[in-house]
This record gives structure tokens, C-alpha cells and sequence, in this order.
């Protein structure tokens, strides 16, 4: 049935709000989309960054179909606001990740694959900890029933089904994805071998943040451990930041009071209405102003002195954990070395025993010592770990760390010269102190000096008033007159200021007495660093002319004499033993030799 001519059928009321909502929403979500990819181009400067991260949008956008399926709900305008809530929830965590993975680089871990692997432990609970707390947010939402339930749930169903799969895709798919995007690291490496299969990208996605080769340590020489100490310990940085303290302080020498300015109206004068205008300053002598900068800067001067002492400690201490490391590393080559031939000998010892060829007592005796060669060596094979933690804490590295370098004898002709001691860094600080405590004493007298103080005062006097004529004039509030005042603050109550100034005094004995013993205590420290450098060098000297021939002497020949019968497993096993002493003895003593190298080092440090 036809209409009449005029006339048409539409829709209106809730469907035509909805048809409206769906046109503005078509709008506003490719713009939200567009601004979220331009505020990751801002942050990261990066195309590719900028891509990885938006990549969390459409598998977020799955979970929150997802969600509405699972519930049946129907798409609706507040889905549709929940989608572009959700869209911004799920892009930080990409950012938070990414963020760390460029933070890494930027340091200097050329790994891709280490980098994934740091980023991701790292970042791991600050990614759960951004989707639990959003989604437990939204939760009431979700399962409400009362007044505007139809609205709440649509839009918090999205955003708790949506963060759901962009968590995953942040730990899974997207180290994955960065892994495929840079072209350095091990993914080079791998490609020469073929493609890397997707499960594995995902595999190493999940448990790289759990599982660390030996590989994946870094070796340093002592150069470079020593220039990483200089750059990132934390103390010696403090010791920096405390520089840059009192160089900002030196600024503030001339601290010179507030002005004060004061005002009144009123019955001043007469009973005619007044007013005064006054402006006062205080100052005190410039000798107060001098001799408070001196302060400051010999404060500055001392927190220099502070970080070269600072500096030259902690290379005393990275040389002293480099050197633990370089002996551990020794002791383990050596007893790996003898524990393999313990190994052979003792199954030697088995089966001859089996055969009857030996007794029981030879083959208890010799499992005995290759128990121990054994223990020594497992012992010796987790001490490097917290040998290399130290060294770690002092280089302040955020990965593992060894020593590159081997055990090597330290450089001869040590300087016996005491009176270089006057230029160490710990002789310049105690210098300094006494020179802080000496600016402290003069600034403290000169607190003595009176104080100066000058004003200016402006008024009115209304009414009629006598001239130097012997006229009277009137004046009105117009007319105004002018004073200055100049006046001194004398400190003739001083008791307290005295007895600040006898125990500026007294600081300053107490610095002298312990530069002096400072100086003491370098000299005799020195003297027995000498005589201790002296006594391990003939030490050495001994085991590298003589020890060390007779350990491979008492070994070739056990070996030799047990082969051709002449000696049994019980000597062959104490000749062995003595071998073993002797060249872990030899270790120790060049361990000696270059810690009392570091610590002539660090005293004649200029």
C-alpha cells in the first residue's frame, strides 16, 4: 500500500540516537587511533617502535570481541567507548616494555636477545601490575545490575577481555616481534642458520626472563672495569653530586638580610590623617661577606678532595675483586685439571681392586682424595659467582661480569719514597678540613663586626606647620617629608658568639691532630706494605725457581713409579697431594704479591 505523495516512514527516538552515536562513534575512533600512533611517534621518534607498540591494539581489540561474545552482549555505542578506553590501557604496557628495551641499548647491550630477556624481567610486574589493577577497576562494572547497567557492562566487558590478550601479546608476542625488527645480536647469528620458527620466538619469549647461559656473562679487563667504576659507582657519584652541592652553595656568600618595607596610617602627628612610607636594610661588614665565601669555597675545595679519595678507594677495592675473581679462575683451572686425573686414577683403583690386584685400604685411600679434589672443585666453581656479585656492585652493572685477563705477576721496582705521601687524596682531605676549620673560626669572629643599617623615610604632615621663616604654611597630605636613618648593631651581649668561636677554635685543633695522625698512619702503613711487598716477591721468587719444578717433578715421577709398579695408590696419591699443595700454595702467594702491589698502588696515589 502505497503512500500519499509527501509522505515518508523514518525511524526515531532510541534508533535514531543510535544511528547518530554510531556516525559520531565511525569518527571518533579513527582519530583516537591516529592520535595514539602520533603520541608514539613523539615519544619514541621511531616508525618502527611507534608500530610495535600499536600493534597491541588489534589483539586487544579480539579480547574485548571476545568478551562480548563469551557474555552474549550485542555491540553498542558504550562497547564501542570501552573499545577506545581500552586501546589506550593497552598500548602503556608496550611502552613500558619497549621503553626499557631502548633504555638498555642506549647503555650499551648490543644483544637483541639479552635485551629482550632484561627488559622483560624487569618490566614484568609493572606490565600485570597496569592490566590487574585496570581490570579490577572495571570489575564492578561489569557485574553490575542496578540503574545504567546496560552501559557499564558493554564498556567494561571490552576493557577487562581486551587487556586480557594485549598483556599476552606484551610478554609474548612482543619481544617476539622486537626480536624480528632489530638486526643486530644473536638474531643475525641465528639467521645464518635458517628461520627461527614462530613457537620458538615464543618459547623464548615466555621463559627468557627466567633462564641465563653462562654465555651471557660479561668478561671486562681490569681497564675497563676500572673506567665502568669511574663512570657508575654509586658512591663515587654521590661523592659528584655532593661537589655540585657546595659549588651552589658558594653563591649564597652574600647572604644579605631581607629589606624590609613598612607602611602607616593614621594620627602620626597630629590629629589631622597621616602616612609613612619607610625602607630599611641591614648589612653586615664585607669582611663577614669575604671571609663567608672563603668558607664555601674551601667546603667545595674539601668535597673535591672527598671524591678523589673516593675515586682512588674504589679502584683500590674493583683491583683488590678483580683480583679474587683472576685467583678463583686460577684455583679452578687447577683442581678441574687434577680432578680429571683423580677421576682416571680412581677407577684405575676400581677395577684393580675388582681384579684383587690391590686391598681394600689403597682404593678407600685414593676415592678418599678424589672425593676431596672433587668438593674443592665444585667449591671452587660457585665462589666466582659471588666473587663477581662484588665486582658487580662496585661497577654498578646491571648484568653479570668476570675477569677477562689471567693471574699475571705485578710490575717490580716499587717506590719507597714516603714522602710522597704528602700528595695522596686522604692527606689533601685532611689538609682541606684543616682549612674548612680555619675559615670556620675567622667567619665566626667576624660575626663580631657590628652590623650596618640604613632607611628611608617618606610622610606626610597635615596641617599648619612653622617655617624656617618663623611663618606658618599649611600642608596638606600632597606635600611630603623625608628622613634617613643610619644606625649600627653592636653585639654587646657576645657571650654565645664567643663560645662558638672557641669551638670553631677547637674543630680546628681537632683537624690538625688528625691530619698529623692521617700522615702516621700513611707512613706506617706504607713501611709494612713494603716490607710484606718484599717478603711475598721472595716468596714467589722461590716457588716460580724451584717450588714449581719440584710439584711437576713429584707428579711426573708418582705418575712414572706407579706405572712401572714401584710405588702403590697410597704414596702415588700423598706424592699427588703434595703436588697439588704446592702449586695452589703458588697461587696464593702471587695472590699476595699483587694485593700488597695495589695497596703500594693506592698509598702512592697522587
Amino acid at each position: 500500500m502505497g503512500l500519499p505523495a509527501g509522505y515518508y516512514i523514518t525511524y526515531g527516538g532510541q534508533y535514531e540516537n543510535l544511528q547518530a552515536a554510531s556516525r559520531r562513534l565511525s569518527v571518533a575512533l579513527p582519530i583516537a587511533l591516529l592520535l595514539i600512533f602520533f603520541m608514539l611517534f613523539f615519544a619514541f621518534g621511531r616508525i618502527k617502535y611507534s608500530l610495535l607498540i600499536f600493534s597491541a591494539i588489534p589483539l586487544s581489540a579480539i579480547g574485548g570481541i571476545l568478551a562480548l561474545w563469551a557474555r552474549g552482549m550485542p555491540f553498542s555505542i558504550s562497547a564501542g567507548v570501552g573499545f577506545i578506553a581500552l586501546f589506550g590501557v593497552a598500548v602503556l604496557n608496550g611502552i613500558v616494555l619497549i621503553s626499557e628495551m631502548n633504555r638498555l641499548k642506549e647503555q650499551g647491550m648490543g644483544d637483541a636477545r639479552k635485551i629482550v630477556f632484561y627488559a622483560t624481567e624487569v618490566r614484568l610486574r609493572p606490565v600485570l601490575m597496569t592490566a590487574a589493577v585496570a581490570s579490577l577497576g572495571f570489575l564492578p562494572m561489569a557485574l553490575s545490575n542496578g540503574a545504567g547497567a546496560e552501559v557499564q557492562r558493554p564498556l567494561a566487558t571490552v576493557v577487562i577481555g581486551g587487556l586480557v590478550t594485549s598483556t599476552l601479546l606484551t610478554l609474548l608476542v612482543l619481544p617476539t616481534l622486537y626480536l624480528m625488527v632489530e638486526k643486530n645480536g644473536r638474531l643475525k647469528k641465528s639467521r645464518k642458520h635458517g628461520k627461527l620458527p614462530v613457537t620458538a620466538l615464543l618459547l623464548i619469549g615466555l621463559t627468557g626472563p627466567v633462564i641465563l647461559s653462562a654465555q651471557d656473562i660479561r668478561k671486562v679487563n681490569l681497564d675497563e672495569a676500572l673506567q665502568l667504576a669511574s663512570k657508575q659507582n654509586g658512591t663515587l657519584n654521590i661523592s659528584r653530586l655532593q661537589e655540585k652541592y657546595y659549588r651552589a652553595l658558594k653563591r649564597s656568600a652574600a647572604d644579605i638580610p631581607r629589606t624590609q618595607l613598612s607602611t602607616e596610617w593614621g594620627n602620626i602627628n597630629s590629629a589631622a590623617f597621616d602616612n609613612r612610607f619607610t625602607i630599611s636594610q641591614t648589612l653586615s661588614q664585607p669582611p663577614v661577606y669575604t671571609r663567608q665565601r672563603d668558607l664555601f669555597s674551601a667546603e667545595a675545595n674539601g668535597a673535591q678532595a672527598g671524591t678523589a679519595l673516593q675515586a682512588a678507594e674504589i679502584a683500590r677495592l674493583v683491583k683488590l675483586a678483580y683480583l679474587q675473581l683472576q685467583v678463583l679462575q686460577e684455583k679452578q683451572l687447577l683442581l678441574e685439571q687434577m680432578d680429571s686425573i683423580y677421576v682416571r686414577f680412581s677407577e684405575m683403583a676400581r677395577l684393580r681392586f675388582e681384579k684383587g690386584e690391590s686391598n681394600l685400604l689403597e682404593k678407600t685411600t685414593l676415592e678418599n682424595q678424589a672425593q676431596q679434589i672433587a668438593l674443592q672443585f665444585r667449591q671452587t666453581v660457585a665462589d666466582p659467582r659471588d666473587a663477581a656479585t662484588r665486582l658487580g656492585l662496585l661497577l654498578n652493572a646491571e648484568e653479570p661480569l668476570d675477569a677477562a685477563d689471567r693471574l699475571a705477576l705485578p710490575a717490580s721496582g716499587a717506590v719507597t719514597d714516603s714522602g710522597i705521601l704528602s700528595r695522596h687524596p686522604i692527606i689533601k682531605y685532611y689538609r682541606q678540613q684543616e682549612v674548612i676549620a680555619a675559615s670556620t673560626t675567622r667567619v665566626q669572629r667576624s660575626r663580631l663586626l657590628p652590623d650596618i643599617s640604613l632607611g628611608y623615610t617618606n610622610q606626610s604632615i597635615a596641617g599648619w606647620q612653622l617655617t624656617r621663616d618663623r611663618s606658618e604654611t599649611w600642608y596638606g597630605n600632597a606635600s611630603r617629608f623625608s628622613t634617613v636613618q643610619l644606625g649600627v648593631s653592636i653585639p654587646i651581649f657576645n657571650r654565645a658568639q664567643q663560645a662558638r668561636i672557641k669551638a670553631a677554635q677547637q674543630q680546628q685543633v681537632i683537624a690538625e691532630a688528625a691530619s698529623q695522625l692521617a700522615v702516621k698512619q700513611l707512613q706506617a702503613q706504607l713501611s709494612q706494605t713494603i716490607n710484606a711487598f718484599a717478603k711475598y716477591a721472595e716468596t714467589v721468587t722461590y716457588y716460580r725457581t724451584s717450588g714449581l719444578a719440584q710439584s711437576n717433578t713429584l707428579l711426573q715421577t708418582g705418575i712414572l713409579s706407579y706405572r712401572n709398579g714401584a710405588i702403590g695408590y697410597v704414596e702415588w696419591g700423598a706424592l699427588a697431594g703434595n703436588a697439588i699443595q704446592i702449586r695452589l700454595q703458588y697461587i696464593d702467594a702471587i695472590s699476595n704479591l699483587v694485593t700488597q702491589r695495589i695497596e703500594l698502588d693506592y698509598l702512592l696515589t697522587q
